[in-house]
């Protein structure tokens, strides 16, 4: 079941343990593609990792998979946030 792998995925990032947490969330959406939290879940450790450009495609499937329009009104705005971040220099 895609929860169970995703709950997995939380403890695991709580724990700081990012690549356990990245690989429970892909083992989540292997098993679920259209899996809202675990997009979601994925993409933000990704950022927290610094790999930005596959985090924002995490987030492009979280849009995709979002149920209600709020969410995907929040996650665009945060993606261009991203996006804009990006073409600043540090």
């Amino acid at each position: 079941d895609a929860r169970t792998h995703r709950y997995l995925a939380q403890i695991y990032a709580a724990q700081a343990a990012w690549q356990h947490a990245v690989d429970a969330y892909r083992r989540a959406l292997a098993l679920d593609a259209h899996h809202f939290d675990s997009w979601c879940g994925l993409a933000s450790i990704l950022e927290e990792l610094g790999d930005m450009s596959t985090a924002i495609t995490a987030w492009a499937s979280a849009i995709e998979n979002a149920s209600h329009r709020r969410d995907r009104h929040r996650i665009e705005n945060h993606v261009h946030a991203l996006k804009r971040a990006g073409d600043s220099p540090i």
